[in-house]
């Protein structure tokens, strides 16, 4: 195995059926212009480089061969397992998460939130998504996985020498609030015991659906056909 090359070393690229995989296979030529291949799927390169003879680098036909069927094998599944066309699988949509919180002797305590104008849901029962829980700093330490064991429901606002976590204060924790322009404040009348809700509204990227991702490849296969089409004319 050689070390790995650079992006320009790359003289030909098409795809190739490897078994019951699909590979992109890419031709080029070592420092000493000595021919050889790899193949890549759309994860990274996990093959050896092969040195082959001269007579094996690919011809022109046989590329072309190779590209329309991968493209028809694209066009019949609604699949591109190696990422070759271009087309947008997600999109973004706001969304806002209320949370609501309440004061208790170990300091701010998330009792309930919901989505949108969903209904309520208790947090003991059911947290909040694990990327709203990191903006609400609801974790039990920095860098941890979004498991629901790394959840907490007091903020965390530290981790000591020792390294145990220390958690905010209702004040501190409220002024936090003040200077973050993605979160409205409301606080209850309740004086002695208030409730202070926290809407934040944030930006989410959603997967496009499977026969969304089918209709974008087949649309841009029938554009690249037609454009083919056209200057064969």
């Amino acid at each position: 195995m050689m070390g790995n090359f650079e992006e320009e070393y790359v003289m030909v690229s098409y795809p190739v059926l490897d078994g019951e995989h699909w590979v992109n296979r890419e031709y080029m030529r070592d420092p000493d212009e000595q021919p050889l291949f790899r193949d890549a799927d759309a994860d990274g390169y996990d093959w050896d480089y092969t040195y082959i003879d001269e007579d094996e680098w690919p011809k022109k036909d046989e590329v072309d061969k190779q590209r329309l069927a991968y493209e028809t094998y694209v066009f019949d599944n609604g699949e591109d397992p190696l990422d070759n066309y271009y087309i947008q699988y997600t999109y973004k949509r706001k969304a806002a998460y209320t949370l609501v919180f309440r004061e208790s002797l170990g300091g701010p305590f998330l009792i309930r939130w919901k989505k949108g104008k969903r209904h309520y849901q208790v947090a003991s029962a059911q947290m909040p998504p694990p990327h709203i829980c990191e903006y609400f700093l609801l974790i039990n330490g920095w860098g941890t996985s979004p498991e629901p064991d790394e959840l907490s429901r007091r903020p965390l606002d530290e981790i000591s020498g020792e390294g145990k976590a220390v958690r905010f204060t209702m004040e501190a924790y409220l002024e936090l609030f003040t200077f973050d322009p993605d979160i409205e404040l409301t606080q209850s009348r309740h004086k002695k015991l208030p409730f202070y809700w926290a809407r934040y509204v944030t930006e989410e990227t959603h997967s496009v659906c499977a026969n969304t991702v089918q209709r974008r490849l087949r649309k841009l296969i029938r554009k690249n056909r037609k454009e083919r089409k056209g200057g064969e004319e």
